[in-house]
């Protein structure tokens, strides 16, 4: 009868062991977490942190039950891109740390849909303004209070006075207002002295669609409603050779402008402005342009440096929050106009041709047009343009790239888009030219 009970307590003994071992597997800590960086047709791209790195350990990721990653040693941030994907399909991502074969750590389950390829269809339509060397440089689109758009686009256009002489005064703004075209001079300041005169506009940008800042060589001047207001000048001596060629913001008070010639960049910050140290480049900015991480609500802005017609750095600056720079891969031999991303990957750029980032290294696009691509923008991974020299057009729709212009004498600076509305700008023929195109 004793020999009953022993073996009876012994077996009761076991059964709690192993339920005490069971529930202890199920409480496993999220040691990792997984987020959507952003999502295209054929492609994920996923961020994963790890807060128990270590040398021995392995982690994997699992899309749909199937491991599709695998990684080993002091792993904490990195970056993920699935591109062996179907469109318009769902997929639930997983991740798992082990340790000498034991899981030691899991992540949450991310939920992914791709996208449907986008239409290669526009309706397009063309406006010329001015002659004899008449170019816009930038286009902003802006929605008003009462959802209606209107363009803003800034350069030189060149027309006739009465006499039938060129004016030697550029307009420097073109406004449509959603029903009319208006050519406007703005008069801006040119010298180390107040006095104002007409000259060339170069940038332009829109906040909030509420606020929009426009930029000359060197004055920065803000739109009321009515008039401009000076809000920063940035030449302080003469043999001034950082003209103003671009701009970006976060908002109305944290903008940054760049110039063309000599590589300097200048942080407006509502209340006054400074010069950021770049180092010694040779080369001028081509571009500004900033994302916003879904990871940690940072932004992150980047500058590209090149000179399009002779030699110079070819480079990608990265501005730190504490207004610093890095430098950013990039391929020193290469052109590089413009870079864009919606969220931080991948990064398209332009230039050279157009080349693409998904988190390791820069490879070049292969079957496009072998044209100088001067600008790159898009609103989704499926719905991207770039434009560039001999009227160049492309369209990437998530899936395919198709051509929609090449070829003609001219060439566009700048291209912006929203969701169904594209806009660029540049010059053909000696004319400054506007094309739409609308879905």
């Amino acid at each position: 009868m004793k020999k009953i009970i022993s073996i009876t307590i012994q077996i009761i003994t076991i059964i709690l062991v192993t339920t005490c071992d069971t529930t202890q597997s199920d409480k496993i800590d999220t040691t990792i977490t997984l987020t959507e960086i952003d999502v295209g047709v054929t492609e994920a791209y996923i961020h994963l942190k790890n807060e128990n790195p270590g040398y021995s350990k392995s982690l994997s990721v699992f899309r749909n039950g199937e491991e599709v990653f695998s990684m080993s040693g002091e792993i904490t941030d990195t970056s993920i891109a699935d591109t062996n994907l179907t469109k318009s399909s769902t997929y639930s991502y997983s991740a798992r740390l082990t340790e000498q074969n034991e899981t030691i750590g899991k992540s949450n389950d991310l939920i992914i849909t791709t996208l449907e390829p986008t239409s290669h269809e526009f309706e397009w339509e063309e406006h010329t303004f001015g002659d004899y060397q008449s170019f816009l440089y930038d286009v902003a689109i802006i929605e008003d209070a009462e959802g209606k758009y209107k363009i803003w686009a800034v350069g030189e256009i060149y027309l006739k006075d009465s006499e039938g002489n060129y004016d030697s005064e550029p307009y420097g703004l073109v406004r449509w207002d959603g029903e009319n075209w208006d050519i406007e001079k703005v008069a801006f300041r040119r010298s180390l002295n107040q006095y104002k005169n007409y000259g060339p506009l170069n940038t332009v940008s829109s906040f909030n669609n509420s606020t929009t800042y426009v930029c000359s060589p060197a004055n920065l001047l803000k739109w009321n409603g009515e008039a401009f207001d000076d809000k920063a000048f940035f030449m302080l001596e003469l043999g001034f050779s950082g003209q103003v060629s671009c701009m970006w913001g976060t908002d109305e008070n944290n903008i940054y402008l760049g110039s063309g010639r000599d590589g300097s960049l200048y942080h407006y910050y509502g209340d006054g402005w400074g010069r950021l140290n770049t180092g010694n480049i040779t080369g001028g900015i081509t571009d500004i342009f900033g994302y916003k991480s879904p990871q940690d609500n940072e932004w992150n802005i980047f500058a590209t440096v090149s000179f399009v017609a002779q030699p110079s750095d070819h480079k990608i600056l990265k501005i730190n929050e504490d207004n610093s720079i890095e430098e950013f891969p990039w391929l020193e031999d290469e052109r590089v106009s413009c870079i864009w991303t919606r969220n931080g990957l991948p990064i398209y750029s332009a230039g050279d041709g157009v080349h693409l980032w998904k988190g390791e290294r820069w490879e070049k696009i292969g079957g496009l047009p072998t044209k100088f691509a001067g600008h790159v923008s898009g609103t989704a991974l499926n719905n991207i343009f770039v434009v560039g020299d001999f009227n160049m057009i492309l369209h990437y729709n998530g899936e395919t790239w198709n051509t929609i212009e090449d070829n003609k004498y001219g060439w566009y600076q700048t291209v912006v888009m929203d969701e169904n509305t594209v806009v660029m700008v540049g010059t053909r023929e000696g004319k400054a030219i506007i094309k739409i195109g609308r879905r």
